[in-house]
């Protein structure tokens, strides 16, 4: 080898010209980031270089745990004065080193300590790498003149040519970083070369694999290393001894892990590993998710993070539109299945394909085991596993979303600053993007706009925003991303992903105007699933294929409304009964009439939807079959007999439809006064914006009409030929084509009796489908029109409407056909008239002057925003502990009841850190006041237990951060209660708690507005055995009426709550205690035997805990309660 050169003197200041140092570099690039600009990027027309304008916002920057390291020095030399290139005086280039060449080089002392690092702000580890690579692009990237030669960048990997006396071309060598997390100074790296070479420079490459995180493992350090080694012939300055020191070594018990697991003879995952996945959990809950971990195999360690579905901020009629398992009056978790493999990933590394992902439901935050593991099945099995993990109508498309571009979304974010989620969108979804640049002008704008329409939307925090302090989390970045899509779904393509830019953005989500994705969705069999839909939602499906039966039978579906591009083909005869084998048509050649009849074809060819509902699930299924877990396919029905083209036709039939439709099941749901014999539809055509501008039009109509404050929409009937439905469930109700006449005005028609809707208007078929379950008739559509008749085009005899934005289609009523046991006494018979006694739906008050019939009786319309709370209410206050190893993973140490901040830790209290967990919805100011310290210094809180269970710690705190969470979403007056730990001085076992927002009408309410009490003062005692034993409830102000001098309300005469379930003998440790103050509400408002009522005299005076206690014995021991045995611990005083 080469005789090494001279070393250049300490005292020699002069600086060759063609130097170039990592510090310096450093100091460049952090002036281009304090100039606006990015290093990776060139200048704009305005001369502007990085991706967004100087003046930009910053609204999408985020923060990076990576910061840069301190280079530790190279073996005898360091590169900030590695002369990689010069020139003579003349500025001639100096010819390539040979053996006498001489390289000039800074003495150094490898005993002295590295330098303090360089601060170059927080950025990613991508962006550092990006920023070194492409400052040594600019430098090396040339083939002459350098002693470092033909740099090239792919991905992870860079390639570059050696300057080397034994070899002509050049010394080629690839450096390869498999995961840049950590870097410049904590990732690996590995060396080789693409040249024949011998034992002693291949073992000098094999050092770069084992150099200690006190080197300088950055991409110049690593070149500067490889010249020290290779052309200087430097010996190694790292021995085995530094490269596997002790202290480097994190410490990890793996005995404990197996126990951890339940495993033997497996080491489960490494320190790292559980180490991020600890830190990673903690960021999850914080952002109010709830994180799961479950160990499948060593090859599957699978991440599982949930939210309640009624959380994640989406209207109720959006989910019931979606797909109806999304609201059931059941605990539903939208869950985002996250397989990592054997290797954690980062966010900075390319991971696709690496990381597996799978969308569903759970009625739990984490799916079971075997659940999980069903899910990344083969695709031949199901995947999902009923009633634990099961899929709803978006999870296919989320699913491929996930897999085949998140990844790129998301290195497009990290490898640009300022750029959101929907500027990362529009550049990787555009075609050919990979060789280009990201436009920062249209990119910008596609922010913008997400900005601005975020209003209409709960869309999650962004994890990469500007103050986040959880960049690095891949879990968190991917369900928040995925929240965000969900919430948002109805405005992107389900095959292509992108935006939807056609001007109605529908209720359900569809596809884009693009013929590709039409047909992707339809032939393909993408997006969302026909068979999750019929199984679902069958009546509507029924109803959906008839109602094409007629516009097609009719030859209504005009040339545009037709299902072109698809690949249909159909009866070469089309009058006659087609079997498969039979001779064909392609649709798309045919005219209007012969493709109206060709669909007429193809639907006839369907079996009945309660046919194909009953075989997909699998009533008749083999014993076989379901011990495999098969999953059916429509396809395969009658043996396979029903041509393709059919099944085609019947998914867009159903995936065109983007209103909401749905049979109304519940009794206290249905329009009151309508014949039980009718079918009702809730039914819903447009956008989450649609109903925004009517609300928009009512609050402009109410400022001016007093009556519209009163009665701010009114309802009226439309009715249609059934040849239109299929096109006005689409389309929504509109006046561009006249078909009835004029009479009264341009405009939408509505009637104010049902029967001459459903009568003259509502113009039968002249034929129906033979696989028909409930063969329509008639039908009609009830309306919720903004009420200001005098801005209609007219209102009388009919209402004439010519706002659209005025109208919502609320009701579909459907009247059974004549040939299907039609029996027009018996449907309007008084005895069939629905009614309801139900205490959550009451009818809407309705305006007098407007009222709405049917058959000359009135209707009433049910008001089911009540139930919809109390539905809410209920799955809010279902708390789901972590399961035992996830909390484990979490808390490795027992949770203390005042956190005392260690150096370095989180200084909250628990109330704040909890706080900070739930929540950030923002609210309209409260008007509620809590009482002031002149009550609370009644109650004497008790000190936090010294040695407190861990057990009910963790179920104290998880119910008081269910009740914070609904306090401040709604506020106090909504929620009914206020909770603030902070007045117990965050001694979660003992609550100070005060009811409010009692119905106004009942006396108690009455006398606390007389006396100006705004709310009942409580204190709530937990016994360290909580949930086995019930807690102490008691009211602490106002004074109650004592029940033998006509009180009521289940308070005893001492202040104690009079309920058997806060006793041994009635309480369960399921009760969960939102459910609690629910009953306790429901007590003090039940005005059985007798109401409640204030003490006339000595409301003013607070109880104390001696008279609570006291009562409560009492009221135990005349009805035969046992009395908890930690009464007397629960209620000292102290």
């Amino acid at each position: 080898m080469a005789k090494p050169p001279a070393k250049r003197s300490k005292t020699d200041s002069e600086e060759p010209p063609n130097r170039i140092t990592r510090s310096q570099a450093v100091k460049d690039q952090d002036k281009s980031a304090d100039d606006g600009m990015s290093v990776d990027a060139g200048e704009d027309d305005d001369g502007n270089s990085g991706d967004y304008d100087e003046e930009d916002d910053e609204a999408f920057e985020y923060d990076s745990e990576y910061e840069e390291p301190a280079p530790a020095p190279p073996p005898a030399a360091v590169i900030d004065t590695i002369v990689v290139g010069s020139s003579d005086e003349d500025g001639s280039p100096k010819a390539p080193m040979d053996a006498d060449s001489e390289l000039e080089l800074e003495d150094t002392d490898l005993d002295e300590p590295p330098p303090e690092p360089i601060s170059k702000g927080k950025k990613t580890s991508r962006q550092l790498y990006t920023a070194d690579v492409e400052l040594l692009l600019e430098r090396f990237g040339g083939s002459t003149g350098e002693q470092v030669t033909n740099l090239r960048r792919e991905d992870e990997q860079i390639t570059l040519s050696l300057v080397h006396p034994a070899f002509t071309n050049g010394l080629k060598l690839v450096i390869v970083i498999p995961d840049l997390q950590g870097y410049p100074k904590s990732h690996q790296a590995l060396c080789y070369s693409e040249s024949e070479i011998g034992s002693d420079i291949e073992s000098i490459l094999q050092e770069v694999a084992d150099l200690p995180e006190r080197a300088d493992r950055s991409i110049p350090g690593l070149i500067e290393y490889l010249i020290s080694r290779l052309i200087l012939g430097q010996p190694a300055p790292f021995t085995k001894s530094h490269v596997f020191d002790d202290e480097d070594e994190d410490e990890f018990d793996y005995a404990a892990d197996e126990h951890f697991y339940g495993l033997s003879g497996d080491s489960g995952p490494n320190a790292t590993f559980m180490q991020s996945l600890k830190k990673d959990f903690k960021e999850l809950i914080a952002a109010g998710f709830r994180p799961g971990y479950t160990r499948v195999s060593e090859l599957d360690n699978i991440i599982s993070v949930s939210k309640k579905v009624n959380s994640l901020g989406v209207p109720v009629r959006a989910l019931q539109a979606w797909d109806s398992e999304l609201l059931t009056g059941e605990v539903r978790y939208l869950v985002l299945l996250l397989n990592y493999g054997s290797k954690y990933p980062n966010p900075d590394n390319g991971t696709r394909g690496e990381v597996k992902f799978r969308v569903g439901l759970s009625p739990k935050y984490k799916p079971s085991k075997e659940s999980i593991a069903a899910a990344f099945r083969s695709a031949n099995a199901n995947t999902y596993t009923t009633g634990e993990f099961e899929a709803i109508s978006l999870s296919a498309p989320l699913d491929s979303l996930l897999v085949d571009k998140f990844q790129e979304i998301l290195l497009t974010r990290r490898s640009n600053v300022n750029v959101g989620w929907a500027a990362a969108e529009h550049h990787c979804l555009e075609p050919g993007h990979t060789k280009e640049a990201i436009d920062k002008r249209s990119c910008k704008a596609a922010d913008a706009e997400e900005t601005k329409i975020s209003g209409s939307y709960r869309l999650p925090p962004d994890p990469m925003g500007k103050n986040s302090k959880s960049p690095n989390n891949y879990a968190l970045l991917a369900y928040s991303y995925l929240v965000r899509r969900f919430v948002m779904c109805p405005r992107f393509c389900l095959i292509c992903y992108k935006k939807i830019t056609s001007g109605i953005v529908a209720l359900k989500p569809f596809v884009c105007e693009s013929p590709l994705c039409l047909f992707q969705l339809i032939s393909m069999g993408l997006g969302p699933s026909l068979e999750h839909e019929i199984k679902t939602n069958a009546p509507a499906v029924d109803l959906l294929v008839q109602l094409t039966y007629f516009a097609t039978k009719e030859n209504r579906l005009k040339l545009e409304q037709q299902p072109v591009g698809l690949g249909l083909s159909v009866p070469k005869n089309l009058y006659a009964p087609f079997k498969i084998g039979d001779e064909t048509n392609d649709f798309d050649s045919l005219d209007q009439t012969q493709r109206n009849q060709g669909l007429v074809s193809l639907i006839s060819e369907l079996p009945p939807i309660i046919e194909m509902q009953a075989w997909l699930n699998g009533a008749d299924m083999t014993h076989t079959e379901r011990s495999l877990n098969k999953t059916r396919k429509l396809v395969d029905m009658r043996d396979s007999g029903i041509s393709g083209s059919a099944w085609k036709l019947l998914r867009w039939i159903v995936a065109s439809n983007t209103s909401y439709l749905k049979l109304i099941e519940e009794d206290d749901e249905l329009v009151q006064g309508i014949p039980k014999s009718y079918r009702q539809f809730r039914l819903v055509v447009g956008s989450p914006e649609k109903e925004h501008a009517l609300n928009q039009a009512v609050k402009v109509i109410q400022r001016k009409d007093q009556n519209a404050v009163r009665f701010p929409t009114l309802y009226a009937w439309h009715g249609s030929s059934m040849k239109n439905w299929h096109s006005i469930l689409r389309e929504g109700l509109h006046f561009n084509e006249t078909i009835n006449g004029r009479a009264y005005g341009h405009g939408v028609y509505f009637a104010k009796q049902g029967e001459i809707s459903l009568g003259h208007y509502a113009v039968p078929s002249n034929s129906t489908w033979k696989g028909a379950d409930f063969g329509i008739g008639k039908m009609a559509a009830l309306c919720e029109i903004a009420n200001s008749p005098r801005d209609f085009v007219s209102s009388n005899p009919y209402h004439v409407v010519n706002k659209v934005e005025w109208i919502q289609l609320r009701y579909l009523i459907v009247q059974r056909g004549a040939s299907f046991n039609y029996n027009p006494a018996t449907e309007n018979a008084d005895e069939t008239t629905v009614t309801t006694n139900s205490q959550l739906t009451r009818p809407i008050p309705l305006d007098p002057a407007h009222p709405i019939t049917l058959n000359a009786k009135a209707l009433g319309i049910p008001d089911i925003l009540p139930k919809l709370e109390a539905m809410d209410k209920k799955l809010k206050a279902t708390i789901e502990d972590l399961s035992p190893s996830d909390d484990e993973l979490v808390n490795s140490k027992e949770p203390s009841m005042v956190l005392s901040p260690a150096k370095g830790k989180d200084k909250r209290s628990l109330t704040q850190i909890l706080e900070s967990s739930s929540s950030k919805a923002t609210v309209e100011k409260d008007p509620f006041v809590p009482v002031g310290p002149e009550l609370l210094k009644h109650i004497r809180v008790l000190p936090p237990p010294a040695r407190p269970n861990a057990g009910a710690m963790r179920q104290i705190m998880a119910e008081a951060r269910a009740m914070m969470e609904e306090q401040e979403q709604d506020g106090p007056t909504k929620c009914g209660f206020y909770l603030d730990m902070e007045r117990s001085n965050d001694n979660y076992f003992n609550w100070i708690l005060e009811l409010t927002g009692f119905d106004p009408d009942l006396p108690l309410s009455k006398d606390m507005k007389k006396h100006g009490v705004t709310s009942i003062l409580l204190e709530v005692r937990f016994p360290e055995s909580f949930p086995m034993s019930p807690p102490f409830i008691r009211v602490v102000y106002p004074r109650f009426l004592p029940f033998l001098q006509g009180g009521g309300g289940h308070v005893t005469a001492g202040g104690s709550i009079c309920m058997d379930l806060l006793t041994s003998s009635g309480w369960l440790p399921s009760y969960n205690f939102s459910a609690i103050l629910v009953q306790i509400r429901m007590a003090i408002s039940s005005t059985e035997p007798k109401p409640a009522r204030l003490d006339p005299n000595g409301w003013k005076a607070p109880y104390t805990m001696s008279e609570a206690v006291a009562g409560f014995q009492r009221a135990a021991a005349a009805h035969g309660w046992i009395v908890p045995p930690e009464l007397a611990a629960m209620t000292k005083q102290f």
